[in-house]
């Protein structure tokens, strides 16, 4: 649906979804993770052809009950004050161009608020959210290599194209 107009895509969903409903099985392969959380009723993850969960889009998103997600951002050719900060409570960080995603513990969410807040006062940050956790970031935390998760830059993961020449 990635190539379908807004309006279409919510017809193409009802229809899909009126199927569903009338007893139809409907199975949907899909990377994008935000559309399958708000349509689906069941859902199987697979890493490396290996099923690592499956359930309702709720009970997957309720492992990671306890996370939050800091979304920061960044001025241009901004650094991230959250890498320079080695007593904030974060357990994962994934830094995509001018976006920082801090998953925080829900008990640390008065601590992160109260540092993006004067992140955000002196500038060093354009804005910031706080919000509960994603069924994407259940899948990532699923999914993760085993041993201590790594922050990710998201600038150094190879393009397709780049890994195709090396």
């Amino acid at each position: 649906t990635n190539d379908i107009d807004a309006s279409r895509r919510r017809l193409l969903w009802d229809a899909v979804r009126r199927r569903g409903d009338r007893g139809s099985g409907v199975l949907l392969v899909t990377h994008n993770v935000a559309e399958a959380e708000r349509i689906v009723d069941e859902l199987v993850v697979l890493d490396r052809g290996r099923t690592v969960a499956q359930g309702s889009p709720a009970r997957l998103r309720g492992t990671q009950d306890s996370d939050l997600r800091l979304e920061l951002q960044l001025p241009p050719q901004g650094e991230d004050p959250s890498a320079w900060e080695p007593g904030l409570p974060v357990r994962r960080r994934v830094r995509t161009g001018r976006r920082t995603l801090l998953v925080v513990g829900a008990e640390d969410a008065d601590v992160v608020v109260a540092w993006a807040a004067s992140q955000h006062a002196e500038g060093r940050i354009e804005a910031f959210s706080l919000a509960p956790a994603t069924l994407e970031d259940a899948y990532l935390a699923l999914t993760a290599p085993s041993g201590p998760a790594a922050d990710v830059l998201a600038e150094d993961v190879p393009l397709p194209e780049e890994s195709r020449d090396a």
